[in-house]
């Protein structure tokens, strides 16, 4: 490939062929960068955070499911420092017009870095969610088998691309010669080639570790309210595996472009994918949290107040039934708890009817009326338990 020689003067206008699409648009490219790293990095950070006081001053059990979340928050948060200083760099480079340093020498290495940095976090994120999975579904044999396979798939996986990548770092020039152009064209071969093997191993691992809790969580018998809930907080695992797929198109669409600049959204892509990704890994450890919350007196008093002021605002518009304002509040408070409790005992005992109808494997849930919280939360982690050791 021949590269046109140019003066410093003639530099400013002179842009390569095949970066011409994403140099003309420098500002639409930063904005996939920008808008990845500025709304998935906070809210991944602020979910981990709550994770962590969760395991450290509730549950206070941490395990190494939270220890591998911290690594994966940290290589995280180097990839998306690392490509909002590449775009910075590229847009300064852009508006003073050296554009050829940086496209020739800097930005294949730096997608090298970018690279090694992305499989250590897809690495710990996934890993850190597997391993999260082998906690709560550890009863379960097949799921124990599934968890150790995706362990090791990742690892091998993700390591062998982060080889390839420092391979081509450090032996580029032993690889390849000739002019700059050539180099050039060779080198963004390479990287487009572990690029795309990368892309196609996220889509299958993140399908993976999605396959696994909704194959677990369907199989139990559970009212289906109920196993509808716990699926759709496992559901939002959806978000990175949309993401990896779109970014593995964009790959194939792309070909052989600038390194860096014209595949700014498929980096982008990579970035949403690992955050939301870890983000998901903690969103059931936040159900502890929120049943925490609920308990506490704060909580009850703002919870009172609130029913007392609908209460009153009902009874305010309502003209037919003037004698409601008489009411006393314990009456107001009262009533809605025993018809309530009575309807989940109802619908409960008829799931359970149906159940031991037609099997007999799984715990009768009995009436909250006769029995405490803490007595039905245990039959149903029991109940629970003896389900998985049961899936073979």
């Amino acid at each position: 490939m021949h590269v046109p020689i140019a003066s410093s003067n003639e530099r400013a206008t002179l842009v390569p062929r095949y970066t011409e699409t994403g140099f003309l648009s420098p500002h639409v490219q930063a904005g996939w960068g920008y808008a990845s790293v500025g709304v998935t990095l906070p809210l991944m950070l602020v979910l981990l955070f709550l994770r962590l006081y969760t395991r450290i001053r509730i549950t206070r059990k941490v395990g190494a499911d939270d220890y591998l979340a911290i690594i994966a928050a940290v290589f995280n948060t180097a990839n998306c420092g690392l490509l909002i200083w590449l775009i910075r760099e590229l847009v300064q480079r852009h508006a003073t017009g050296d554009l050829w340093g940086f496209t020739f020498s800097m930005s294949p290495k730096c997608r090298y870095v970018y690279n090694c940095i992305y499989s250590a976090s897809c690495i710990f994120v996934k890993c850190a969610l597997l391993v999260h999975y082998l906690r709560i579904f550890k009863p379960s044999f097949r799921a124990r088998l599934m968890i150790w396979i995706g362990i090791v798939v990742v690892i091998l996986a993700y390591l062998g691309t982060g080889f390839s990548c420092l391979a081509l770092c450090f032996m580029g020039k032993r690889m390849v010669g000739g002019s700059p152009g050539v180099k050039k064209q060779m080198t963004v071969g390479a990287i487009y080639d572990t690029t795309l093997a990368q892309g196609i191993m996220n889509v299958v691992t993140d399908f993976y570790c999605l396959i696994i809790p909704l194959h677990l969580v369907i199989r139990l018998r559970l009212p289906l309210g109920q196993k509808l809930r716990v699926a759709l907080v496992f559901l939002v695992g959806l978000i990175p595996c949309i993401a990896s797929i779109a970014g593995v198109v964009l790959r194939f669409e792309q070909r052989v472009t600038e390194s860096v600049w014209e595949s700014m959204p498929v980096l982008s892509l990579g970035i949403v994918e690992l955050n939301i990704a870890l983000s998901c890994n903690c969103l059931t450890t936040l159900v502890v949290l929120f049943k925490d919350v609920r308990k506490r007196p704060a909580y009850l008093s703002l919870k009172r107040l609130w029913t007392k002021q609908s209460a009153s605002d009902m009874s305010n518009e309502s003209s037919e039934e003037k004698h409601s304002e008489e009411i006393p509040d314990k009456i107001v408070h009262d009533i809605p708890n025993p018809v309530m409790t009575g309807l989940r005992s109802f619908i409960r005992r008829v799931h359970n009817t149906k159940s031991l109808l037609s099997t007999r494997q799984t715990t009768a849930f009995t009436d909250i009326t006769d029995v405490s919280a803490d007595t039905v939360e245990s039959q149903l982690k029991e109940d629970y338990h003896n389900q998985l050791k049961a899936m073979r």
